[in-house]
């Protein structure tokens, strides 16, 4: 199976259709302080409360096909309150300052109910300091395509893997034929057009040699034609070995001009991934062009349940070694009283909790996923939440006691948890030069080895790459 009907196939695979939006649910005052004094009584002066939360949602932010929850919780878990969001809204939450613990705990719930299938997860931060102001951006907005074209790439070697981009990302193909002409091309067609782009191929062979080209959109209908040897060398490379038996995806990304995280601001000019579609390698190879004087390195490896990330913002790494993995033992794996010990050093942990139950068969099938996961610095203890009686009422299948411990990530690389916590929700909009690396191990409550996919910082394919 070829790469680009491997990864549509595996993208299908986790997507579900007919979603549907639980519009029942709305918010209510978290309670009732409008007491009638009594008749003939002096009413004393309240106490005024002050804003201790704030959450800015953007207006690109998609909540059409999920509910969305702010959940916020004192440094004892103690519920504070909650609300309901959708895009392009501002959240304020008042109390008493009294009321309030010198730290926070933020929670977002993304609840999605389709056909056949649930799924709810929460996401938590602790530590937060009151009367922060948090931003929720997206700034992935594709154009619309205008039209589609071929593409031919003649006197082609035996290929591992291409890819077609542009600044927002990479570009579906309708139909591709590989090694026609007496296998030297490499013929894809039905390409969207994107006007006003500058689109980009790389083609990594199966002796990991690695080019590219560059060329301006099409017109609607058009096929262009390309030698081989028109796709130039990168500039440098940077090869980075695997461990045997690994999936691995590696990038690099050229910012145009600043760390903005903008789409238009970014061009991903490097790919070399392998999910179990291809054979395995030895080592996975980059490529860097000179042109962008600030880069943006990715590197991913899973094997069986350990995942390595590592990234670079700013220059070319000198070298990227992936970290063996951590030994980490469990005393305790509940969310009420987590307990490890490790002799890996790391300054910031994230720890997922989660259920996973399947029933039925053919049109009876029906999956239910929950999870939890809780970002905390290294020192910090679990925390038991407390749920609203309200999203009980509405999700009475979300049972606390039934999540158990399947994964721990250990951040050993990046920004304190407090810088963290500023530059991914309060200043999002620039990505921040530096090296983050994170050791991530998965378990099962029988046999403390399970292959799930990869904590939070993960899609269903690969690293989202976003804790910097």
């Amino acid at each position: 199976m070829k790469l680009s009907q491997f990864l549509i196939l595996l993208t299908v695979s986790f997507l579900f259709v007919y979603c549907t939006k639980d519009e029942t649910l709305v918010d209510q005052p978290f309670e009732d302080t409008n007491l009638e004094p009594e008749a003939g009584s002096e009413e004393p002066e309240s106490p005024t409360p002050i804003v201790y939360f704030t959450y800015e949602i953007g207006s690109n932010i998609n909540t059409k096909d999920t509910n969305d929850f702010i959940l916020i919780h004192d440094n004892k878990g103690k519920l504070l309150d909650f609300k309901t969001y959708e895009s392009n809204q501002i959240l304020v939450f008042e109390a008493l300052k009294d009321s309030l613990t010198e730290t926070i705990s933020i929670t977002k719930l993304h609840a999605q109910i389709g056909n056949g299938y649930e799924s709810f997860g929460f996401e938590t931060n602790v530590e937060v300091v009151q009367e922060s102001v948090w931003k929720s951006t997206n700034s992935y907005l594709a154009p619309e395509s205008v039209g589609t074209f071929n593409l031919i790439i003649d006197n082609i070697p035996e290929i591992s893997q291409y890819y077609i981009k542009t600044r927002f990302g990479q570009i579906s193909v309708a139909n591709e034929i590989m090694n026609m002409n007496d296998g030297k091309a490499l013929v894809l067609n039905g390409i969207d057009i994107m006007a006003q782009e500058e689109y980009s191929i790389s083609i990594l062979d199966m002796d990991k040699n690695l080019r590219h080209l560059f060329f301006n959109a099409p017109l609607d209908g058009e096929t262009v034609s390309f030698d081989y040897k028109d796709l130039m060398d990168y500039d440098s490379y940077l090869d980075v070995d695997l461990p045997s038996n690994s999936q691995h995806l590696c990038s690099v990304i050229g910012f145009i001009t600043d760390f903005s995280r903008d789409a238009k601001n970014t061009f991903e000019t490097s790919l070399d991934m392998n999910f179990g579609q291809l054979e395995p390698s030895a080592f996975a190879r980059l490529g860097y062009l000179d042109k962008y004087e600030n880069q943006w390195t990715r590197f991913f490896s899973r094997t069986d349940d350990y995942t390595y990330l590592y990234q670079k913002v700013g220059g070319r790494p000198d070298k990227i070694t992936v970290a063996p993995k951590p030994e980490i033992i469990i005393k305790e794996g509940s969310m009420t009283n987590l307990s490890f010990t490790t002799s890996t050093d790391y300054f910031t942990k994230g720890v997922r909790w989660s259920r996973t139950q399947e029933t039925g068969s053919g049109e009876d099938y029906f999956y239910s996923y929950i999870s939890w996961s809780i970002i905390s610095p290294a020192d910090s203890g679990p925390v038991i939440f407390e749920l609203p009686l309200a999203l009980k009422e509405a999700y009475p299948q979300i049972d606390l006691e039934e999540l158990v411990l399947d994964n721990i990530t250990l951040y050993t690389q990046g920004h304190p948890y407090q810088t963290y916590l500023k530059y991914q929700f309060e200043e999002p909009e620039q990505h921040r030069e530096g090296e983050y690396e994170s050791l991530s191990i998965d378990f099962n409550v029988k046999n403390a080895k399970m292959n799930l996919k990869p904590q939070r910082y993960a899609n269903d394919l690969a690293p989202n790459f976003k804790f910097h």
